[in-house]
């Protein structure tokens, strides 16, 4: 579950990772806030339990719905 995401650019600068325009892109520079599973072996009651938050940063490739897409590298022809 992505819980925060950032957009930005070198320069600190906002950039839109919607791709709406039609045309490409520079791929923005981006955090994104994340909680990941856990899982315990023994009888931890459910509310004892927290998932942890994790944070990514990479080049964003995609999003939809269900999912969203990082590259953690980039070569110059992209």
């Amino acid at each position: 579950m992505v819980t925060n995401l950032s957009c930005i650019d070198s320069n600190g600068v906002g950039v839109d990772s919607t791709r709406s325009s039609g045309t490409q892109k520079e791929k923005g520079l981006i955090e994104v806030e994340w909680l990941d599973i856990v899982c315990h072996a023994d009888w931890t009651e459910a509310d004892e339990v927290t998932c942890p938050t994790f944070r990514s940063i990479g080049w964003f490739i995609s999003q939809d719905d269900r999912e969203l897409k990082i590259g953690n590298t980039k070569d110059e022809s992209d």
